[in-house]
């Protein structure tokens, strides 16, 4: 092993050291779990240790943070902070990328909620009407349709819009005579709250 390996990954080897049977995470073009690594200096490596996936999206460029003592605000870390050193797992996150318009869930109730330009990312609170209490971003995650959910599918000019049930096969089913789209069927899907903006 080089001196330019050591320094690179220094930290990384004398973990694997100890916990080999665990492996590694290396990332070429994807990340990968390997448990016998060679350490290349152009490569990127993280311990698989329980904070693997924040080690893995901070290395990604993503922002990672740290729940506060109040257990209501979330900070972001910096070098400072001595990351992934000081609490559990659970105490830390991945920075939600939130923007106006995009359909929020709340984890409480699973009511669905659109955001405004002015909450996105600098989002602190929402209402939620369905458990009627004030959402805060852990309460809340981004809207992914699951199959047999009605949504709509918009097309990219936004003029053109179908009601359907969503399903990944996406067939038309002639037995029950219902058709079912996915993504890759149009450009846009929204859940079917969405309706109300369409003209």
């Amino acid at each position: 092993m080089t001196k330019e390996q050591v320094e690179k990954h220094g930290e990384v080897i004398k973990w694997f050291c100890d916990n080999a049977d665990k492996g590694v995470w290396r990332k070429v073009k994807e990340w990968e779990l390997i448990y016998r690594p060679i350490f290349d200096v152009s490569t990127i490596y993280v311990k698989n240790d329980e904070f693997a996936e924040y080690r893995k999206a901070e290395a990604d460029g993503k922002q990672i943070q740290y729940r506060l003592y109040n257990r209501r605000e979330w900070r972001d870390c910096s070098v400072d902070d001595r990351i992934f050193t000081q609490q559990g797992a659970k105490e830390y996150r991945i920075k939600p990328d939130f923007k106006g318009g995009d359909w929020v869930v709340c984890k409480k109730c699973n009511t669905k909620h659109q955001l405004t330009s002015k909450d996105g990312c600098s989002l602190d609170s929402i209402f939620c009407t369905g458990c009627e209490t004030t959402l805060f971003r852990e309460d809340i995650e981004m809207w992914t349709p699951v199959d047999e959910e009605l949504c709509i599918f918009v097309d990219e000019d936004k003029e053109e819009y179908f009601l359907a049930k969503y399903n990944r096969s996406s067939e038309y089913l002639e037995d029950i005579g219902d058709y079912y789209f996915n993504e890759l069927d149009w450009d846009f899907v929204f859940p079917i709250e969405h309706i109300k903006n369409l003209k």
